[in-house]
């Protein structure tokens, strides 16, 4: 038989002992199957309601946050050129998953008379440029991050909000490191350091490059991004 065995199983006479320990232990899982999904059944009854109970608790204290939220978010929007700002969070319960059970959408009425409308989907773009500046620099406060980045926070808005937007940035930048990309010299003017970007041809390949500029090469950027024309020496005198 002990070679019967060997031969079917292509095992050594040792590694047959090791089979048939193997062997018992599954048939006693697939015998005891039933108890043991009744434990994890249990224990995973317990999770879900613990599950349940912070997601509750954290719901209950989303919703008490957002009240704040959206009066600091319209403050901080009037005085970004949206002088009538009015903000709403929304909450919709759904199911319960890593983030809990709440699915937040956020709602803007950006002028006078109109009603709030999602941001996401209604919201132009110098809305929801200034909308996410507000929030950086709200939540900036709480977190106290070292280093924040602007990629053209100040993407379709105008002239006079540019320069709240630059305002707005030197004042976040008393608190953090702040890098802003922009187009805008009344964004630019206020920043403490400035570096140039600028693209070139070299062999077939377009090149970026990086400079620093010194306090007369920076009055003389930030003319050519005011007008785009010819800079005279005249100009600075």
């Amino acid at each position: 038989m002990l070679n019967q065995l060997k031969k079917k199983y292509h095992l050594d006479s040792p590694e047959i002992l090791n089979r048939v320990e193997k062997l018992k232990k599954e048939i006693d899982n697939l015998e005891n199957i039933a108890k043991k999904l009744e434990v994890l059944e249990k224990k995973l009854r317990l999770k879900e309601e613990g599950g349940k109970t912070l997601s509750l608790t954290l719901s209950r204290k989303r919703k008490t946050a957002a009240k704040a939220l959206e009066k600091r978010l319209a403050e901080t929007l009037r005085s970004l050129n949206l002088p009538h700002a009015t903000i709403s969070i929304l909450f919709k319960e759904k199911e319960m998953g890593p983030s809990g059970i709440d699915e937040v959408s956020f709602f803007l009425a950006a002028n006078k008379g109109e009603h709030v409308s999602s941001i996401a989907q209604k919201s132009s773009g110098g809305e929801v440029a200034r909308f996410l500046l507000a929030l950086k620099i709200i939540l900036a406060e709480k977190e106290r991050l070292p280093t924040l980045i602007f990629d053209e926070i100040d993407a379709n808005i105008g002239g006079e909000t540019a320069t709240l937007v630059g305002q707005k940035l030197k004042a976040l930048g008393n608190q953090s490191q702040v890098v802003a990309i922009t187009h805008f010299p009344q964004v630019a003017r206020y920043a403490d350091h400035h570096l140039q970007i600028s693209k070139k041809e070299c062999n077939g390949r377009t090149l970026t490059e990086i400079c620093p500029l010194k306090s007369t090469e920076r009055e003389t950027e930030l003319l050519r991004m005011l007008g785009g024309v010819q800079i005279h020496e005249e100009y600075f005198v």
